[in-house]
């Protein structure tokens, strides 16, 4: 396989497993997401994935059992790495698989791995003749100018892509510390209140009158929070909004932590 091919063969499966996530993705959310650590519409793990099963699984194409195990080991290996690499890099994880059977670390689990031994026998023994057919026309017709664009274009996307990720980092390092100075200074007042109720030092109208207090305290604080932040970029309100599973390591200990932060940028919108 030589560099133009294999760089075509890239390309067009991070194209093809991409529009595989935007599909599975929307139904399952119910809603149209746009996936990807990149701007464009290409998953490069995808890429990696089945080039890396092409090169090394020929003399094996023939014999399914072979082709299956080969193409389950290498797919699993590449998604551990891009998951540690990514978690190493911007202490995020895009992927969790905590609730899935046999799994390693969240990263990893037996149930993907058999879908991607499944998936690649169908790419191999049906898809990538049609993709050859295609890749050959594509250099036939543009020759090695097609296969440097495509470089040239992902290697932008992804420099631009990791200064996004990195400057994000900052802006969630940044809301992580106001949330939860803002969840110290609620959880004293409740103490507080409570505290006082306990005693008999409240009577039931001025107890609702600080119910009400703390409501509107509570709402004052969301806006002054918003009126702190800057506003999110396209690529971070995509990242939160399309991955909704996504953890920040270093991200403040709520639950909703996501849905909080686009919730502030909403306002911050306004």
């Amino acid at each position: 396989m030589d560099i133009n091919m294999f760089i075509l063969y890239f390309f067009i499966y991070s194209v093809l497993g991409w529009a595989w996530e935007e599909v599975f993705c929307s139904i399952s959310e119910k809603k149209l997401v746009y996936r990807g650590f990149l701007y464009g519409p290409y998953c490069p793990i995808y890429g990696f994935g089945v080039t890396a099963v092409l090169m090394m699984i020929l003399p094996f194409q023939n014999n399914l059992w072979a082709l299956f195990i080969f193409s389950m080991i290498i797919c699993t290996v590449i998604e551990y790495v891009t998951a540690t690499i990514l978690e190493a890099l911007f202490h995020t994880t895009w992927w969790d698989y905590h609730n899935w059977p046999l799994n390693v670390k969240g990263r990893i689990c037996l149930p993907i791995s058999i879908f991607w031994g499944f998936a690649c026998i169908i790419v191999v023994r049906f898809l990538h003749p049609l993709v050859t057919e295609f890749a050959d026309w594509v250099l036939s017709w543009g020759g090695w100018i097609i296969p440097m664009l495509i470089v040239v274009i992902m290697l932008v996307d992804t420099i631009k892509s990791v200064t996004s990720m990195l400057s994000f980092q900052k802006a969630l390092a940044e809301f992580n510390e106001k949330l939860n100075a803002q969840a110290t200074e609620l959880r004293a007042s409740v103490k507080e209140r409570a505290k006082e109720f306990e005693e008999g030092l409240l009577k039931r109208q001025e107890n609702v009158d600080m119910k009400i207090a703390e409501i509107e305290a509570k709402h004052k604080q969301d806006k002054e929070l918003a009126a702190s932040m800057r506003k999110l970029k396209f690529n971070e309100r995509r990242m939160l909004q399309s991955f909704p599973k996504m953890k920040v390591k270093r991200g403040a200990p709520f639950k909703n932590f996501n849905k909080s932060l686009l919730k502030v940028d909403k306002q911050k919108r306004k």
